[in-house]
C-alpha cells in the first residue's frame, strides 16, 4: 500500500494529447529559430557580382584616381627646380595638405554638375589625362620644356585636392546601393579591393618606368 501511495497518478490520455498539443509548436517555433539564425550567420555579405553592373563606374572612377595619386606620387623626387633646389619635400606635403583639405571640401563646395556618378567618372579621367604633363616636366630638358616651381606645386595642390575630393563624391555615390547590410558589405569589399588593384597596378607601372630608365 506505501508502495501505492509513492507510486505517481496514471497521466490520462487527454493530458498527453494537450501536452503534444503544446510540444509540436514551440518545437517548430524552435526550428524556424535555429534557421533564421542560420540564415544571418551566412547571409551577411552579397554576391558581388550582384553589385557590380550597379557599381561598375564607381570602380572605374576610383581607379582612375587613385592609379593617377600613386603614381605622379612615386616620381615627386624627380621633379626639377629652377635654382636646383630639392622640392620633392615640399611637394609631398603639397600632396598631403590638399588631399586632406578635399575631403571636407566634397562636403560644401560641389557642384551641381557632379551630383551623378558619370560627371565624377569624366573629373576622374579628366584628371588622369593630366599626369602625362607631369612626366613631361619632370622628364624633359629645361631646354626642351619650361620649369617654373610656382607652376609646378600649383598643379601638385590642385591634383591632389581633387584626388580627396573625388574619391569621396564616388564612395557617397556608391553608398547609396548600400540598400541593406548584405550589400553594404559587399559593396565595400569590391569597391575597396579595386582600391587595392589600383594601387598595386600603378606601383607596378612606376617600377617598370624607372627599370627602363635606368
Amino acid at each position: 500500500s506505501t508502495a501505492a501511495a509513492a507510486a505517481p497518478p496514471a497521466r490520462s490520455n487527454s493530458d498527453k494529447s494537450m501536452n503534444g498539443e503544446i510540444r509540436q509548436p514551440l518545437l517548430a517555433a524552435l526550428a524556424e529559430s535555429d534557421a533564421a539564425s542560420d540564415d544571418d550567420s551566412f547571409g551577411t555579405t552579397a554576391p558581388i557580382n550582384v553589385l557590380v553592373p550597379e557599381l561598375y563606374p564607381h570602380a572605374l572612377s576610383l581607379a582612375a584616381v587613385i592609379f593617377a595619386s600613386i603614381l605622379q606620387g612615386s616620381f615627386l623626387s624627380y621633379t626639377p627646380s629652377e635654382d636646383g633646389r630639392d622640392l620633392s619635400t615640399v611637394l609631398y606635403f603639397i600632396r598631403m595638405f590638399a588631399d586632406l583639405l578635399g575631403r571636407p571640401a566634397s562636403l560644401y563646395m560641389r557642384p551641381a554638375a557632379l551630383a551623378e556618378i558619370s560627371a565624377v567618372q569624366i573629373g576622374a579621367y579628366v584628371r588622369l589625362a593630366t599626369t602625362p604633363f607631369f612626366f613631361l616636366y619632370i622628364l624633359l630638358p629645361k631646354d626642351d620644356f619650361f620649369v617654373n616651381d610656382v607652376v609646378i606645386m600649383i598643379f601638385q595642390f590642385v591634383f591632389s585636392f581633387f584626388s580627396g575630393f573625388l574619391v569621396c563624391l564616388i564612395y557617397e555615390q556608391a553608398s547609396k546601393f548600400f540598400v541593406d547590410e548584405a550589400k553594404r558589405s559587399s559593396g565595400t569589399r569590391f569597391l575597396n579591393l579595386t582600391f587595392q588593384a589600383a594601387c598595386f597596378l600603378a606601383v607596378v607601372f612606376a617600377a617598370t618606368i624607372i627599370a627602363v630608365e635606368n
